[in-house]
This record gives C-alpha cells, structure tokens and sequence, in this order.
C-alpha cells in the first residue's frame, strides 16, 4: 500500500534499552498507577490523559525485537521485520487500575497486540510478560481475546464468546477499551464486550504496543497502527468504568467464584481446603493431590450443567483420566466420556498415540488443536495448571484444553443417545491418577 508519510521519527531496534532494567516481578507487584510521563492534552473534553501527543515518541521506548516503530500521520505505526523474539514499544510508568482506550488498525497479515499490567523477562531485550490484548488476522478472528504473553496461554480465547468473533475490521479503524480493576479485566472492540474475567496474577505493570516477531520474508512490512491512547484512572475512573457483565466471564481465581460467574450462575464444587472421602487424596496449597492407585475423586456437577471446568497439575510420568457423565432430562438414559490427562514432557508426548495426550476423548478420539490446526496445544508439567473443560453445545461434546478445543463428537455417537431426543446435562465428573502425581483445583460448572 502506498502512503503519504508527512512526518516520520524512527525508533530502531538498536536502541538502548531502559536504564532501570526491569523483571517479571513488574508485573505482579502493588506498584501505584504512575502518571508522570503521560501527555496531558488541556484541548480535548474526553476524560483522562494522552499517553501519545500525535507528534513524538517522546516517553515511549523500544525495548525488544527488529520491528521498527514510527510516528506518520498522528499515529504509532510497527512494521515487522524478520527476527525474534516479539517487538515491543512501552510508556513510561506503572499501571495498576484504569481504563485504556485507543484507535488501531492493522492490514491483516500478521499479528499484533497492546500489552498493559506487563513486565519483562529477566533480559528485557527477550521481550514480555503480562496481558495482551490480541489482534488476531488469522481464520479464527479471536481480535480483543486476552493473551498471556511469556506464559503462552490463553486467558479469555473468543470461542467463550462468539458474540465478538468479526467485531474486529482489518484494515480500518477500530475503537479497543480496555478496563483493568482489581482482579476484572474486561475488553470492548467497537463497542462489543469481548472478555469479561478475573485474574490475580499481574496487579500493576507496563503497557506496550507489540509487534510480532517473523520468520517469513513474506511477512515483512506488515503494518499495525495505534493512535489517540488515552488512560483514565484515579478520580475519573469510577464516573467512567463499567459495572455490568456483558459477556461470558472466565474466573481464574483458584478456587474462589468471582462476583462475575456467581451473576452467571456457576457454582464451585471444591473449597480448596476440605477433605474428600475418596482415598489416597490430600489438601496441599489449595490443591487436591493425589499418586497412582488412589481412588477417584467425584464432583457432582449442578443440575442442568452444560459445562464443567477444572484445573489440573501433571508431574512427571503422570497418566490418568477425568471422567464425565452425560444424561437425557429425566434421568432414563446416561453416557460417559473420558478427559485424558498425560504428561508429555521430556519426548513422552512424541511415543504416545494422540488418543492418549491431554484432551482426547482417551483411547478414541485424538487431542488436536481444532481453534487453529496451524499452531500446537499447550500443555504444561510441574508447578504450572492446565485448565480442562467439558462443554454440550448443539447436541454435541467438546474438550477444551488451556483456551483451545482439543476434540469435538455428537452425542448421537453413545449408543444410550443415539435414539434419543431429549436435554442433556453434565451430571458428574471424577479424577483419578493411574500412574504419577495428580493434582486438582478450581472444579466448577455452570
């Protein structure tokens, strides 16, 4: 695309990085909002401050990546470049509780973002760590979603609402807020509420402009463009930040409700404290943990439950299921599926048949990544949680695994449903590890 440039200052790679190096602990710490590098603009009416004149990129610093960003026309514009890792232009300041707003576009080709409550890795130069607000060209338009960026998960992936699915317009203009506070995060993209969810794990940080890194010489010169970033925060939050909960809401918080999912109607099925009497478990750190041979853990789903989510922990060696039970309104007919649960670390996942790695329908069905079939499943071992997911939707079953549909079949597929022609619910779901350690936490259906 040809364009006018009127006025252009280069910020490159080669740049020195910030004289206060920074680390992960950014974003995660109880710093206060920090206001002192902003633009106040006294000739507009909105609320809140500038956090870019339209003329500079005075307060703002490249800290990784090849990516080039320059000011054309009242606008940041990030052009990619082939390297690794992810580009990154950030303000000055913490940020803790607010409301961004901004205008961006980009032409469709490769994918960009706006990360806010972020740190850095230990090396700056290795980019990001925090929330990203995604722009996402590909197939699956999951644009406004939130991102983990550094972690590699999916917080808020659009499949939990489709409702924003193409609210998002490559190569116009389009209207993002975003609102932080306390443990809610919510995103708007023209106007659409997109994610509405709760998570604990950056309180305060950065906020960023993202280029994604590139391996294609194809994909070079691709263009993402931000302009009019405005924060609102402090006094001015309150008369200007939203109450209701428009869209599906996603709680990340172990084993606690959020306001937003009690409102929707989920009900939790573990305290993170209480004892089971199933054998062979125990409570540690908020966890239900348990080795091979003891015997499986049993959740009763509520009544009419059309999904059940859990979060789960696999060592070492780990294989084991989560069961789930489906029945027909009335009870006259039932059918059981099976999560598994597979460690696939250290080459163990490359030996094993798909019917067998996190997320498959196990010994049946194979674990794929069905939201792109370009990219791989995340899955993690260790300290680290998986979340799994069991949903009915239009008369079928689908896995989820960390944001992603693993595997998706049609209730007509149990013998017990072929004949049928009734409403099906969630009735229970049950853990148990046959080899290594299990652990469990966050159960809850809706």
């Amino acid at each position: 695309m040809t364009r006018m440039i009127s006025r252009t200052v280069l910020v490159s790679a080669g740049l020195a990085l910030a004289a206060c190096s920074a680390s992960q602990d950014d974003a995660s710490g109880d710093a206060l909002p920090s206001d002192d590098a902003a633009q106040v603009d006294p000739g507009t009416d909105q609320p809140g401050i500038s956090l870019f004149d339209g003329e500079t990129l005075d307060g703002w610093e490249q800290t990784s990546g090849v990516a080039s960003y320059h000011v054309e026309d009242g606008s940041i514009v990030g052009t990619t470049a082939v390297g690794w890792p992810n580009s990154f232009l950030v303000v000055d300041g913490k940020y803790g509780d607010f409301i961004l707003t901004m205008e961006t576009r980009s032409d469709g080709v490769v994918n960009s973002g706006v990360q806010f409550r972020s740190g850095f890795f230990e090396d700056p130069a290795d980019g990001m760590v925090g929330y990203q607000v995604d722009f996402d060209p590909s197939a699956r338009r999951w644009s406004g979603g939130i991102y983990h960026e550094g972690v590699d998960i999916w917080r808020y992936s659009l499949i939990r609402n489709p409702d924003c699915i193409g609210a998002w317009h490559d190569t116009d203009w389009n209207d993002l807020r975003i609102q932080a506070i306390g443990d809610n995060i919510k995103t708007w993209v023209n106007g659409t509420p997109c994610v509405d969810m709760y998570d604990r794990s950056h309180a305060a940080g950065r906020i960023g402009l993202q280029v994604h890194g590139i391996v294609e010489e194809a994909e070079a010169g691709s263009i993402t463009e931000w302009r009019n970033i405005r924060l609102i925060s402090g006094d001015e939050l309150e008369a200007a930040m939203s109450t209701a909960h428009e869209a599906p809401v996603e709680g990340w918080l172990a084993n606690e409700l959020s306001p937003g999912e009690i409102e929707q109607g989920w009900q939790l099925h573990w305290d993170g404290a209480s004892t089971v009497e199933a054998g062979g478990w125990s409570v540690d750190d908020g966890k239900l943990v348990a080795s091979a041979g003891a015997a499986p853990v049993e959740f009763s789903a509520q009544a009419g439950a059309q999904t059940i989510s859990f979060d789960f922990g696999l060592m070492p060696q780990t294989s084991g299921e989560a069961v789930y039970r489906i029945t027909a309104a009335g009870g006259d007919a039932s059918c059981e599926g099976s999560f598994a649960l597979r460690y696939e670390g250290e080459g163990v996942g490359e030996t094993l048949p798909r019917t067998a790695w996190t997320g498959a329908l196990t010994g049946d069905l194979p674990s794929e990544n069905l939201s792109n079939d370009t990219r791989f499943r995340r899955i993690y071992d260790g300290d680290k949680m998986n979340r799994g997911r069991i949903v009915l939707r239009d008369g079928q079953v689908e896995h989820w695994l960390n944001g992603v549909q693993t595997v998706i079949y049609p209730l007509s597929r149990c013998e017990a449903f072929a004949a049928t022609q009734a409403d099906y619910s969630i009735a229970s779901l049950s853990m148990a590890a046959q080899e290594g350690d299990l652990a469990i936490q966050s159960v809850k259906s809706q």
